[in-house]
């Protein structure tokens, strides 16, 4: 063997780990290979965790990692490397495959075997190498192994609470094509619903004599309402607006306002003598001061004390529901149905709340079918609570045309 040969071989089998995908020793192995992912997907929740390192996707990794669940980690995360394998049955070689990212803060690349397929924002190790960007995805690929390996490389600098919100799914590019699409079905069925309730209401403020303000304030609450849906947690305004990151945070924390706000106007509104003006002028003043801190402030400050203003949405709904408990004692009319409304409603955002604080994984399916329920719920016990509200004694303010509405009609 020639000296040339000798050297081509010795070269070759030096660099060989820099053309081969990561090599680590016992990454964690999920195995799928008995799952049909035409039907099923696989949750990816235990990985590899290379703290404070962005690893390249070739070569020989560290040895030194710690095994950890994704989602309880996150939210310590500043920049890091994760990995994991998953075995996939013999029919999904050469498929079509896909995984599904949820929405993580504040940036990320994805590859598979060593392939990126897909990113958010830019990956750095400081804030001013990384930029963030908002909204879950979903990627495609093709393996043509029976081991899949993905490695995420995040930057983590804009957190949120938990920091990613879910796990990532991988299953057939069929399946979850069909189940994001549902999911964007019953989003879009949540906005035209809660528009609707809006533009209806508005229509009644501009036609119905008594009670104006409920109308007004019903309105302005389910456009909030809409408001947050939409800058929530699939992003859906990106689909058809690109906004800077920046902007997408503030507007998602102003739409979490305006809606403590608004059905704090919209229930007292309802019941006029029940609630204590004081109560009711010191909620607005801090949520304007929440609003105002949000606009003036960067992202990264306001984002992480999210569990401030949360604190404060949960005593405002605590506050309303012990207000339309109390008239419900009392005997005053239309009560009843609201009651119900109110506590399908604290259910629905408690469900939320809890999600969003990384305790479970939110299912879009419940949240979009029970609020859309919930926004009809709500429009009908007002309509039964304006039916029988008595109103010489529930009206802060009498005019003669009170006494006199009956020959009106």
């Amino acid at each position: 063997m020639s000296n040339r040969i000798r050297f081509a071989v010795f070269f070759v089998s030096l660099c060989h780990p820099l053309f081969t995908r990561a090599q680590a020793a016992n990454f964690p192995v999920i195995d799928g290979s008995d799952k049909d992912l035409n039907r099923e997907t696989i949750e990816l929740k235990n990985w590899a965790h290379f703290p404070d390192r962005l690893l390249p996707a070739h070569g020989q990794w560290p040895t030194d990692f710690e095994m950890i669940s994704i989602d309880q980690i996150f939210g310590q995360v500043k920049f890091s490397t994760f990995a994991v394998e998953v075995t996939i049955g013999p029919s999904q070689k050469n498929a079509e495959l896909a995984i599904e990212v949820p929405a993580i803060f504040s940036s990320y690349e994805l590859l598979v075997n060593g392939e990126r397929i897909g990113s958010k924002g830019k990956v750095g190790a400081s804030p001013l190498q990384s930029s963030p960007e908002a909204g879950p995805a979903v990627y495609f690929f093709k393996s043509t192994k029976d081991t899949v390996q993905f490695i995420l490389q995040v930057a983590n600098f804009y957190p949120s609470p938990g920091g990613i919100k879910g796990l990532l799914r991988l299953g057939s590019a069929q399946l979850l094509r069909q189940q994001t699409g549902l999911i964007k079905i019953m989003d879009n069925i949540l906005f035209f619903v809660l528009f609707l309730v809006g533009l209806i209401s508005l229509c009644f403020y501009y036609i119905v004599f008594e009670h104006r303000n409920v109308f007004l304030f019903q309105s302005l609450f389910s456009w909030a309402w809409l408001l947050r849906s939409l800058f929530g947690y699939h992003y859906r305004i990106l689909d058809w607006v690109d906004l800077p990151w920046a902007w997408l945070m503030r507007i998602e924390y102003w739409s979490m306002i305006f809606t403590t706000a608004f059905a704090l106007l919209f229930i007292a509104s309802l019941f006029p003598n029940d609630f204590k003006k004081n109560i009711k002028i010191g909620a607005l003043a801090i949520s304007g001061l929440f609003a105002i801190s949000v606009f003036f402030f960067s992202p990264n400050t306001f984002i992480p004390q999210i569990r401030v203003y949360l604190g404060f949405s949960c005593i405002v709904l605590a506050y309303v529901f012990v207000v339309i408990a109390k008239a419900f004692v009392d005997e005053r009319g239309g009560v009843t149905l609201m009651l119900l409304s109110m506590f399908m409603g604290s259910l629905a955002f408690g469900y939320a709340i809890v999600s969003y604080f990384g305790f479970f994984d939110m299912k879009m399916m419940v949240y979009d079918i029970s609020f859309s329920i919930l926004s009809v719920m709500l429009s009908v016990s007002v309509w039964a609570r304006l039916s029988k509200m008595d109103r010489l004694s529930e009206t802060s303010v009498l005019t003669m045309e009170h006494f006199f509405l009956e020959e009106r009609e």
